[in-house]
């Protein structure tokens, strides 16, 4: 029955009836106790994980449940080579990585090193992911390496997409409640509704989930990481012929926190910073005065012991993020013959954010930082795919286009005592806009072994429009002023050709091997955080990688083990870093420059095992070395020895779930453990702070027990927890020592657990 689906599916769009192959491949696989095997999109084209000759994680719709992973940043547990870390000025908003390709910031002007996919629609921004929760998702992948032919956006170190479940020919839907300590509350519905057999459906989903939060700020008597978040998503598909599918979406996401817990880890007694706290403390007169000085680095240290316990803490900014999402989509997919269709993905999106930072974590009025953006983004992709040759031969031509328009104003109190110019407030315009057109072709030479080539040709065009200022003067270089106004407009372009060449053969049923070799880049951008100095809003050109990759994947003992691996090498070129330069009067002065080029090797490894019945056992492994071969600041000094930040050396992952019939219902335990080696959290301004800017290894061990009473139709009654030995780590650092004199560390989140009720109908 399962193979009979899979070859109608082949004669149809893929996505009519993805979900169908995928839910006869897992009826099949259970009856027999084998493994599952996902369906995936990783090529445009629906087909086994396991003969994909990719390295892709993906994660199944059962597999997200048992791992209780609800939100994007959960993915990492289960994906060799991934990170996903909270901005540093923004815990709505994320910092993702894989295969040490990552985008340190989140502003407008820079391009991510992975894009992010929902439902064929690229994300141009990572503002705001954090709200993305992963209700009624069909499932999750996860491609690792550039993706330079058929993903949307160029990238460099892979592509993160998410696959919502789509309207069904059946009534249904779904019921769910949670509550955790900490307060931790959840609720979420959907429901489907055929509105005409065969020929019009409509799915709507919703859901919250919110927290009393992690720690306590005892200068504004309020909690922190106290969060609030709305999901509502719609989609409505329609078959007005048998060869036409159109499927509209649209989602709304909405979300608010009252701020990270921000531990100071680190204060530098000689900086501007002690300084300050002098002021406030005696009066500016007695900054010189070593009395002084000794008292409030004594202040210091009792602030750092505060902070001690990762709870209490002692802002005095009221710190907080509050962002929203929402857009909509239209796929229309045309089968024009059995060998030929055509799709369309037309999306907008809109995003916005506010934050309110405190960049000392200190009662002392140091230094805050305010952040404003708003920014609404236009795609279309088209994509004509097709078979020839007797099905040998399979091709994909397309084009893309991206369209991103916004403002973004960032505003920075420093040293307000001290510093008469303070605010200094950097007020942009930014217009992003990229057009590509690619092909790509699998050929198989003989029933075993197949070749594929893709080619992309991209330009990128970027332009920035800033007003810059502080609070006596104009922030804009004197020599590109409009006019004589504190204005001036940059614009900058890029064009590249990207491919991908690879070769795959079958050496026995259940067992492929591939070599393959790609080259990505990611756009260039500009330093939105210019000032007076010339040449510090120039604009800095797109980065490359050329990676080669060989991999193996196979299923033995009828299914029961299965075992994947990759390794790989990367050849990095014009990293963008920032760096210091030389200044006005010889000052420093930080810019982002192409200052380094790198090479990247690492192994990737999954393994699945069924040792026997209702037992499955799960191990991934990662291994990620980058160095640089090359990396120098604008003053000369060789910074080549600085490891890449947010990329642990070594991950590995260990889980099992059991499934067990009681006679009463069915009760599934899973226990899982992730473990990630030491990671520079931050780019250090110097590795003699190492101490303050790394965080050691460290494992979380998770678990979940759910339960299917047999009396009840499809009621899961779930408990869980996470982080079950109460591990203390950081997820990031934010390193200002040589200018305010402090670094803040960026906490984990504590134990929790709870129970969730989820019924079907």
């Amino acid at each position: 029955m399962g193979k009979l689906t899979f070859m109608r599916c082949a004669m149809a769009a893929p996505l009519m009836c993805l979900s169908a192959t995928a839910f006869a491949q897992e009826q099949q696989a259970a009856q027999r106790g084998q493994l599952e095997s996902v369906t995936v999109m990783a090529r445009k084209q629906a087909e086994s994980i396991q003969t994909t000759p990719v390295a892709i994680t993906a994660l199944s719709a059962d597999a997200l449940q048992d791992q209780r992973v609800v939100n994007i940043s959960d993915i990492q547990t289960q994906t060799p080579s991934l990170s996903i870390a909270p901005a540093s000025s923004d815990p709505l908003s994320s910092v993702v990585s894989i295969r040490g390709q990552v985008q340190n910031d989140t502003l407008l002007s820079l391009q991510p090193s992975v894009g992010i996919y929902f439902d064929g629609v690229y994300y141009g921004q990572t503002t705001g992911l954090a709200l993305s929760t992963l209700v009624d998702v069909e499932r999750v992948e996860v491609l690792k390496g550039p993706q330079g032919t058929l993903y949307g956006k160029n990238t460099t170190g892979g592509a993160l997409t998410v696959y919502t479940a789509l309207p069904t020919n059946e009534f249904e839907g779904l019921l769910r409640g949670g509550y955790g300590n900490y307060d931790s509350r959840e609720v979420a519905a959907m429901i489907n509704v055929p509105i005409v057999e065969d020929k019009a459906a409509m799915r709507l989903v919703g859901s919250y989930m919110g927290s009393d939060g992690f720690g306590y700020n005892v200068h504004s008597d309020k909690r922190l990481e106290a969060s609030d978040n709305v999901v509502l998503r719609g989609a409505l598909k329609l078959n007005p012929s048998d060869s036409l599918e159109l499927i509209i979406r649209g989602d709304y996401s909405h979300g608010k926190n009252s701020g990270s817990r921000m531990k100071p880890a680190y204060f530098n007694p000689a900086s501007a910073g002690t300084s300050q706290a002098v002021a406030e403390m005696f009066g500016v007169g007695s900054v010189a005065d070593p009395v002084a000085r000794a008292a409030a680095v004594a202040a210091f240290e009792d602030i750092i012991d505060q902070a001690s316990d990762n709870k209490t803490f002692d802002f005095n900014t009221p710190v907080h993020s509050r962002g929203e999402t929402y857009g909509a989509s239209l796929t229309a997919t045309w089968t024009l013959s059995d060998e030929l269709e055509l799709k369309s993905i037309t999306a907008y999106r809109h995003l916005s954010r506010e934050f309110l930072i405190d960049l000392d974590g200190s009662p002392f009025m140091i230094a805050d930082g305010f952040g404003d953006t708003r920014a609404k983004q236009f795609t279309q992709e088209l994509n004509l795919s097709g078979k020839a040759f007797d099905n040998r031969l399979n091709w994909i031509v397309g084009a893309f286009y991206y369209h991103l328009s916004g403002t973004e104003i960032g505003a920075n109190q420093a040293l307000v005592l001290l510093n008469p110019s303070s605010p200094n407030t950097a007020d942009n315009e930014v217009v992003n806009k990229s057009i590509a057109v690619f092909a790509q072709a699998t050929y198989s030479i003989t029933d075993d072994f197949r070749i594929t080539g893709g080619i992309r040709w991209t330009e990128d065009k970027s332009r920035l429009t800033t007003r810059s200022h502080d609070a006596l003067n104009c922030q804009v270089p004197v020599i590109d002023r409009i006019g004589g106004n504190c204005l001036a407009i940059y614009n900058t372009s890029a064009r590249d050709v990207s491919y991908t060449i690879g070769l795959d053969y079958t050496l026995w049923e259940d067992t492929m091997v591939y070599a393959k070799t790609s080259k990505g880049f990611k756009g260039g951008g500009f330093n939105q955080r210019g000032s007076a100095s010339a040449g510090s809003f120039d604009a800095f050109a797109p980065e490359t990688v050329t990676d080669y990759e060989v991999g193996l994947k196979s299923d033995m003992f009828d299914r029961r083990v299965r075992f994947n691996f990759a390794t790989y090498l990367s050849e990095y070129k014009n990293i963008q870093r920032s760096i210091l330069v030389v200044g006005p009067g010889g000052a420093p002065n930080t810019i982002v420059q192409n200052a380094a080029s790198a090479r990247i090797h690492g192994v990737e490894a999954a393994l699945d095992v069924i040792p026997v019945e209702g037992l499955v056992l799960h191990a991934t492994l990662g291994y990620t070395d980058p160095k640089y071969k090359k990396f120098v600041d604008g003053l000369g000094n060789d910074l080549s020895a600085q490891p890449f930040f947010l990329v642990p050396q070594w991950t590995y992952s260990l889980s099992a779930t059991h499934t067990l019939d009681t006679g009463f219902g069915e009760l599934n335990t899973t226990v899982s453990w992730h473990w990630q080696d030491a990671t520079a959290l931050s780019p250090a301004s110097s590795r003699l702070l190492a101490a303050y800017t790394d965080q050691k290894a460290y494992g979380l061990l998770n678990a979940q027990i759910s339960f299917r009473p047999s009396a009840v139709t499809d009621l899961d009654i779930a408990f869980w927890a996470k982080n079950i030995t109460n591990k203390q780590y950081f997820n990031r650092s934010l390193d200002l020592s040589p200018s305010l004199g402090s670094i803040l560390h960026y906490v984990g989140e504590p134990r929790t657990y709870g129970i969730s009720i989820q019924k079907r109908f």
